[in-house]
């Protein structure tokens, strides 16, 4: 009797330890369960956190490219409505201008007139702005002392190959302007050196000292040392470089301002 007891005693331990048993195991997967779900919409919140902030970049990208583009139009237009406030002036304006201020160098307004019109038939057939053919022009006639001596410049036998040697040495106006205001300065410096005037030429790609050196037959190195030591004779190396522009580079900035679009 006491045995069959033990047995009903053992038999519901154990029917109360399967009950436990399935209890927590059930508990386990709920919770397995809730944790996959939660899991699921972090990753889901995370994927469209994510994306909706690819979208944002590329929209700011979007703006920021139509906002360039709008102030690039904007930016033309005003450079093309406001260009006379800039400082571009038209054919018109600066003819007036540098026929007043040839007129007051030359005192004369038809010599003036003159030299405004030689400036731009050259700008026509060079490379290089009326502007700066003008502007080039007044500071050689400055360049003299008195009226007299500013009508007696030849304008063209100076610029036209000075004009040439600068397009050669692939310059543009600068090169230009500065080629014929140095040559013309050493064309009146006298006895002094040319040293300094022939370096800055060179250093244009202008090769003026192996341009000398052939002419006299000398070596470079040579010819260097004669223009440093005050052994050249100003105006015949004037002359002898204007010949050398004609004979190397003549014709050069026409055809350059032919061959532009």
């Amino acid at each position: 009797m006491r045995a069959e007891i033990k047995a009903e005693r053992l038999s519901a331990k154990e029917r109360e330890s399967s009950a436990i048993a399935r209890v927590t195991f059930r508990c386990s997967v709920e919770s397995a369960a809730r944790c996959c779900t939660r899991a699921r919409q972090r990753a889901l919140t995370t994927t469209g956190a994510a994306r909706k902030s690819q979208e944002f970049e590329r929209e700011r990208a979007l703006l920021k490219r139509d906002n360039m583009l709008r102030i690039t139009i904007l930016a033309a237009l005003l450079l093309t409505i406001c260009a006379p406030a800039f400082g571009q002036d038209s054919t018109a304006e600066l003819t007036a201008k540098y026929t007043a201020t040839y007129t007051a160098l030359l005192d004369s307004e038809s010599d003036a007139t003159e030299r405004v019109m030689m400036a731009q038939a050259y700008s026509q057939k060079a490379p290089f702005r009326f502007e700066t053919v003008l502007s080039t022009i007044q500071k050689l006639l400055a360049s003299r002392l008195t009226p007299k001596a500013r009508k007696a410049v030849e304008i063209f036998p100076l610029i036209v190959p000075c004009g040439d040697a600068a397009v050669a040495a692939d310059g543009g106006d600068f090169a230009f302007s500065e080629c014929v205001l140095l040559i013309n300065g050493i064309s009146t410096s006298g006895n002094a050196s040319i040293y300094v005037p022939l370096t800055r030429l060179d250093a244009l790609g202008i090769p003026v000292f192996r341009l000398i050196a052939v002419w006299i037959g000398r070596p470079v190195e040579t010819v260097k040392t004669m223009a440093y030591q005050g052994r050249l004779r100003p105006s015949v190396v004037a002359e002898m470089l204007l010949a050398a522009f004609r004979t190397s580079y003549g014709g050069f900035a026409e055809k350059a301002k032919r061959a532009e679009p």
